[in-house]
C-alpha cells in the first residue's frame, strides 16, 4: 500500500460523497475503514448482523461501534433474521446472507445518490474465487475474478496481498474481531483457503503470483475478444435480428464463440448444440434466452423474441422504482454535483413539460444529445456509445410529455440542461442491477 496507490484510491474516492465501507470487523474491512479515515475521506461504516452466531454477533457489533466511535467514524448496523429468511424463502445460509447485504447497500445507494460502497475484497480473495471457478466450471472466461468497480462499489485492496493488509495491523497496532466460521471447513470457500491454497503454496512458494498472473492473462484475453464481438455487432443494422456467417464462426476460437452466445442472450449453452442445428435442415430452430436462432443456408440467424409488455411508470420526486435496470429515483436538490459518474444526472426542471415517465425504448425514438442542437436516432447513440447488445435490448428512457430527456445511464438532452439561471434542479439516479 504504497503513496501511488493511496493517490489513485483517494482521486477515485474524491468524485463520490458519502463514502461508505462494508465492515464485519474482521481484519480486511476494519484494515479498510482506518486507511481511508486516515487518507481524510471520512468513510462511513455499513455493518450487517446476520444473527447467526448468537452472542458473537452481537459482540461483534458492539466491537465495531466502539472502534468506530474511538475514531469519530459514523457506523449505520442492520440487524437480520437470517435464519426466519431461510425458513420463510428456503435457500443456504451464504447465498441467503448475501442477498439481505446487498438488497441493504442498494438501498443505501439510492438514498445516497452519490456515495459509493468500498468492500475489503482484495488478492487473496479473487486467487480464492479462481480456484473455486474453476473447480465448479472449468469454462476459461468465467475466470476473470472478481470486478474492481461496478456501479456504486469499489474494492481498493483487490490488488493488495494478504499479508499486506496483517502487516498495516500490526504496524497501526490495531485489533480486529475473528470470526469463529472462517476456522471450519463447512463451505466450499474455507476449504479453499484453510486447505487448498496452504497445501499449493507448501508445493512451491510461487503460487500466488502464478495464479494471479493467470487471471491477469484471462482478464486480457477477455477483454480482446469482447472488444471484437463488441466491433462486429455494432456493425449490425439491427441489433435485434442479423445474420452470423459461417465462414465467420469457423475461423473463430471457441472461447469466441462461447463469449458471443453470452453476449447476445445473457445464457450459456454447449457449442455442441449449435454444431447439432448446424447440420439440421434449414429453417431448424433453437430458443435461448430471449434469442430464436435458426439455421440457414449460409449462417445462423438469429433473431430477438418479440417482448410482449414494455416497462413503463410515471415519475414521483422522491418513490422509488424498481425497473429492469435497477432502481431509480429522482429527486429535488438545492444543487448540481459534478460527479462524472452516468448513473447520476442533475437537469433543469422548469424545462419539463407535463409529467416525467420512465419507459422502454420504442422505434424511431429520438433525443438531441447533450451538446448537440438536432434530434439523432437513439440506436445510432446506443451502438456510438458500443452498449452491448443485451444491455441495448433492457434499454430505458426518461421523458416528459413532449420529448426524451435522458438516456438512463448514458446520454443527457440538451432540452433540460443546467444554466446559470437554472432555479430548480432535479437529480436523476439510476443504480444498476
Amino acid at each position: 500500500m504504497n503513496e501511488t496507490w493511496k493517490h489513485t484510491i483517494k482521486t477515485y474516492l474524491s468524485q463520490h460523497s458519502p463514502v461508505f465501507v462494508a465492515c464485519s470487523g474482521g481484519m480486511d474491512s476494519v484494515a479498510l475503514l482506518h486507511i481511508l479515515h486516515k487518507m481524510g475521506i471520512n468513510p462511513v461504516a455499513l455493518h450487517c448482523n446476520f444473527q447467526l452466531r448468537g452472542k458473537e454477533s452481537d459482540e461483534d457489533e458492539r466491537w465495531l461501534r466502539n472502534f468506530c466511535e474511538n475514531l469519530g467514524i459514523e457506523c449505520s448496523v442492520n440487524s437480520f433474521d437470517t435464519r426466519k429468511t431461510i425458513s420463510e424463502n428456503g435457500g443456504n445460509v451464504q447465498s441467503v446472507a448475501r442477498d439481505l447485504r446487498y438488497n441493504w447497500f442498494e438501498e443505501v445507494l439510492v438514498e445516497n445518490p452519490t456515495g459509493i460502497i468500498c468492500t475489503a475484497h482484495h488478492q487473496n480473495d479473487n486467487i480464492e474465487q479462481l480456484l473455486m471457478t474453476a473447480i465448479s466450471s472449468g469454462k476459461l472466461l468465467e475466470l476473470t475474478g472478481i470486478p474492481e468497480k461496478r456501479v456504486g462499489f469499489y474494492r481498493p485492496f483487490l490488488s493488495v496481498k494478504k499479508e499486506e493488509i496483517r502487516r498495516y495491523l500490526e504496524e497501526n497496532k490495531l485489533t480486529w474481531r475473528e470470526d469463529s466460521s472462517n476456522a471450519g471447513n463447512d463451505y466450499t470457500r474455507n476449504k479453499v483457503r484453510n486447505q487448498v491454497l496452504p497445501l499449493l503454496a507448501e508445493i512451491d512458494k510461487r503460487t500466488f503470483s502464478a495464479l494471479n498472473e493467470l487471471q491477469s492473462e484471462i482478464k486480457t484475453l477477455h477483454v480482446q475478444l469482447s472488444n471484437q464481438i463488441d466491433q462486429w455487432l455494432n456493425k449490425q443494422e439491427n441489433p435485434n435480428s442479423f445474420m452470423l456467417p459461417f465462414t465467420l464462426w469457423d475461423e473463430q476460437l471457441d472461447v469466441w464463440k462461447q463469449l458471443f452466445i453470452q453476449k447476445i442472450s445473457c445464457h450459456s449453452m454447449h457449442l455442441s448444440e449449435l454444431e447439432k442445428l448446424r447440420n439440421a435442415t434449414n429453417g431448424a430452430l433453437f430458443e435461448l434466452g430471449d434469442f430464436r436462432i435458426t439455421k440457414e443456408k449460409k449462417g445462423f440467424f438469429f433473431a430477438q423474441n418479440s417482448i410482449s409488455e414494455d416497462f413503463y411508470q410515471t415519475i414521483e420526486l422522491g418513490k422509488s422504482i424498481a425497473t429492469p435496470l435497477g432502481s431509480f429515483l429522482a429527486t429535488q436538490s438545492d444543487e448540481a454535483n459534478l460527479s462524472r459518474e452516468k448513473s447520476l444526472v442533475f437537469l433543469d426542471a422548469d424545462k419539463i413539460k407535463g409529467k416525467l415517465q420512465i419507459r422502454s425504448l420504442k422505434n424511431g425514438d429520438k433525443m438531441i444529445p447533450f451538446g448537440k442542437l438536432t434530434l439523432v436516432k437513439i440506436s445510432k447513440l446506443l451502438i456510438d456509445d458500443k452498449i452491448q447488445l443485451h444491455l441495448r435490448k433492457k434499454q430505458l428512457v426518461v421523458c416528459d410529455d413532449e420529448k426524451i430527456i435522458w438516456l438512463v445511464g448514458i446520454r443527457l438532452s440538451e432540452a433540460v440542461k443546467l444554466e446559470k439561471s437554472s432555479q430548480k434542479i432535479i437529480k436523476l439516479q439510476i443504480i444498476h442491477k
